[in-house]
C-alpha cells in the first residue's frame, strides 16, 4: 500500500509541477536523479519512471492548450525522431517484441526530458538556479560516495557493495546510490565540466573557494570511484574547458591544471589502489575487464553482421547474445549483462539504420551548441556552451567502455542535453543580456 502511494504521489507531484510551471517540473528531476529506487509494482518501476509519466502528461496538456507542444518539437527536437523510428522498427525482426516496447518507452523518456528541460527556464536567473540544483544533488550524491568508499560499508545502495563490480582489491568504490560505480562516473562526468565552468565565472574570492571545493569533492569522488574511463572521459572535458579558457584567464587556467596534475601525481601514492588502478591502464592484455570488453565487441558486430538493417530488437540484446554464445560453444565472455559499448548495442538493438539515425542526433546536438558561437556576445555565455558539449562529449566518450543509457539512468544525459538547447535558445534572443556568475 504505501508503494503504491509513493507511486501516486510522485506522478500527482510531477503532473502539477510541470501543468503549472515546468521549470519546477525540471527542478524536481535535478533533485530526484540521484535517488532512482524499485517500486514493487506489477511491473517494475523506478521513482524517476512515476515522476516522469506525470510530467509528461502535464506537460503535454499545457503544451497542447498553448499550441506549442508540435512547434517546440518539430522545430527543435525533431533530430531525435529518426532514432526513435528506428527503435520501432526494430521490433519487425524481434523475438521479444515487449522488449522493443520498454526500449521505446525509455527512449520516449529521454526526449520528454529534453524537450521539458529545453523550453522550462526564459532567462538566466533560472538557469542559474537550475545548474546549482543539479551540482547540489550531485554533491550530495558524492558525499554518499565518498562515505561507502571510507567507511567500506555498502551504504545509499540496494547492490551487493562488495560483489567483484563495486570494488578493488577489497576497497569498495564509491557508487553511491547508483549500485554501480561505473554508472555513478557517468553521472560525475556530466556534473564536473559544468562545477568548472562556474568556478571560473565567480568573481568573488567567496565564490571561487566554494566552487573550488566543489570541483574538488567531484573529482574526488571521481576518483573514488575506480572508473578508468570516467577518468579519461573527464580528463577529455577537463582539457577543452582548459584550453578554451587559457587566452582569456591564464592565470587560473595555469593554476587548475597545477592542481589537476597534483591530484594526479599525489593521489595514486595516498591511495595504493588506486595506484594499482592506473597501472592496469599499461597491462591491458592481461585485464579481465579490458579483454571482456575487446570479446564482446568482436561478438556485437558478428551479431550486426546477422541482422544488419533493423538489428534485433531494442532490447533483445541478451537474447542474441544468449543464442550465439550456442552457436560458438568454446567462447565464454567474462560480462555478460550489456556489449560496454553503447554504440555497438544500438546497432545489435536497432541495425545500421538505429546507429546511423543516433550519430545523426549526436552531430546535430553539437551543431545546435555550437554553431555559430563567435557570435554569441559575452564570453560567459560562449564558455557554458562550451562547458554543456565538453560534458556531453566526455559522457558519450564514456559510453564507448560502458552502457550508460540504455539500461541506466540515461535521462541524466537527456536533462544536459535539454538545459543545452534551451540555454542556447536564451542566448540567441535579441538584446541578450550578460548571464551574472552563478
Amino acid at each position: 500500500m504505501i508503494t503504491y502511494t509513493l507511486a501516486l504521489a510522485l506522478c500527482l507531484a510531477g503532473w502539477l509541477l510541470a501543468v503549472r510551471d515546468p521549470f519546477w517540473a525540471v527542478v524536481g528531476m535535478a533533485v530526484l536523479l540521484p535517488f532512482d529506487f524499485a517500486l514493487e509494482l506489477p511491473p517494475t518501476v523506478y521513482t524517476n519512471e512515476v515522476y516522469l509519466l506525470g510530467v509528461g502528461l502535464g506537460f503535454i496538456l499545457r503544451h497542447f492548450k498553448q499550441g506549442s507542444f508540435w512547434k517546440d518539437l518539430g522545430k527543435v527536437y525533431w533530430i531525435f525522431l529518426p532514432f526513435m523510428v528506428a527503435v520501432a522498427l526494430s521490433a519487425l525482426d524481434a523475438v521479444d517484441f515487449w522488449g522493443v516496447v520498454k526500449q521505446c518507452i525509455r527512449w520516449g523518456e529521454f526526449l520528454l526530458v529534453m524537450l521539458v528541460a529545453g523550453t522550462c527556464f526564459r532567462d538566466h536567473t533560472r538557469f542559474n538556479l537550475l545548474l546549482r540544483v543539479i551540482i547540489g544533488a550531485g554533491l550530495l550524491a558524492s558525499l554518499m560516495g565518498l562515505t561507502q568508499h571510507f567507511t567500506g560499508l555498502n551504504l545509499f545502495s540496494s547492490s551487493a557493495g562488495l560483489d567483484g563490480m563495486n570494488q578493488v582489491k577489497g576497497v569498495m568504490r564509491a557508487h553511491s546510490t547508483f549500485g554501480h560505480a561505473n554508472q555513478f562516473a557517468g553521472f560525475l562526468i556530466l556534473l564536473i565540466p559544468l562545477a568548472l565552468e562556474l568556478f571560473f565565472e565567480q568573481q568573488q574570492p567567496r565564490g571561487l573557494v566554494l566552487m573550488g571545493v566543489v570541483v574538488l569533492i567531484l573529482g574526488l569522488t571521481l576518483a573514488t570511484t575506480y572508473s578508468r574511463g570516467g577518468w579519461l572521459s573527464t580528463f577529455l572535458a577537463v582539457g577543452i574547458l582548459l584550453l578554451y579558457y587559457i587566452p582569456k584567464n591564464i592565470l587560473r587556467s595555469l593554476l587548475l591544471f597545477l592542481v589537476f596534475i597534483a591530484l594526479l601525481l599525489v593521489l595514486p601514492f595516498y591511495v595504493s589502489k588506486l595506484n594499482s588502478r592506473l597501472g592496469s591502464l599499461t597491462n591491458v592484455k592481461e585485464d579481465t575487464a579490458v579483454t571482456g570488453r575487446v570479446f564482446y565487441q568482436k561478438l556485437g558486430w558478428r551479431l550486426i553482421a546477422q541482422k544488419p538493417v533493423f538489428g534485433h530488437g531494442g532490447g533483445n540484446y541478451l537474447i542474441a547474445i544468449q543464442s550465439s554464445l550456442k552457436a560458438y560453444p568454446g567462447e565464454t565472455p567474462y560480462l555478460d549483462k550489456h556489449i560496454h559499448n553503447l554504440y555497438t548495442q544500438i546497432g545489435v538493438e536497432t541495425g545500421l539504420l538505429g546507429l546511423a539515425a543516433f550519430s545523426f542526433f549526436i552531430i546535430m546536438t553539437f551543431v545546435r551548441l555550437l554553431r555559430n558561437l563567435k557570435t554569441i556576445p559575452t564570453f560567459a555565455d560562449r564558455a557554458m556552451l562550451v562547458a554543456l558539449a565538453a560534458s556531453c562529449l566526455a559522457f558519450l566518450f564514456h559510453n564507448m567502455f560502458d552502457v550508460l543509457v540504455i539500461y541506466a539512468r540515461g535521462i541524466h544525459l537527456a536533462l544536459v542535453i535539454g538545459i543545452g538547447f534551451g540555454y542556447r535558445r536564451l542566448v540567441d534572443r535579441k538584446p541578450e543580456p550578460a548571464r551574472s556568475p552563478a
